[in-house]
C-alpha cells in the first residue's frame, strides 16, 4: 500500500489558475461537473506571486473564454493570498533569469521562499528551473 501525500500549500501561476477556471468560464459545460478552480481554492492553502495578480488583471481585457476565466479567477481572490516573492525572506534581491514570464518565474522563487507542497503551473517549455 502506498501513502500518498496530500497538497497542503501550494503556488500557482497565471496559465495554471485560468486552466482551471475555463470549465466555469465556458457556457457549454455542465454546471453540475465539479469546479477545478474552486476545488483546488478550498482544499489548500493557495498563495500567487504579485506578477501573477497583474497578469490576471492584464487577461480579463481579453474577449475570449481565457479572459473570461481570469475574471473568475481574480473574482474568487478572497480564496488565495497574493504575495511578493522578493519580499520574502532568502529569496534573491532581482527577478532570476530562468527563461519563464514573470509570474512563473515569481511563482518559482515564492515557493521556494514558502516551502510549499507544490507549485501549479502549465508552462514546461523552460529547462532552466530552480
Amino acid at each position: 500500500m502506498t501513502t500518498q501525500t496530500r497538497l497542503r500549500t501550494v503556488v500557482a501561476d497565471t496559465s495554471a489558475l485560468v486552466s482551471l477556471a475555463v470549465p466555469r468560464a465556458d457556457a457549454s459545460v455542465s454546471s453540475t461537473l465539479p469546479d477545478p478552480l474552486q476545488y483546488v481554492l478550498t482544499s489548500c492553502a493557495v498563495s500567487v506571486p504579485t506578477a501573477v495578480r497583474s497578469e490576471l488583471d492584464a487577461m480579463t481585457a481579453y474577449d475570449d473564454i481565457h479572459g473570461a476565466a481570469a475574471s473568475n479567477v481574480l473574482a474568487a481572490d478572497g480564496h488565495y493570498t497574493v504575495v511578493d516573492p522578493y519580499d520574502q525572506a532568502e529569496t534573491p534581491d532581482e527577478r532570476p533569469d530562468f527563461g519563464l514570464d514573470d509570474g512563473e518565474t515569481d511563482g518559482i522563487v515564492l515557493a521556494n521562499s514558502l516551502s510549499v507542497d507544490g507549485f501549479l503551473t502549465d508552462e514546461f517549455g523552460g529547462t532552466n528551473f530552480a
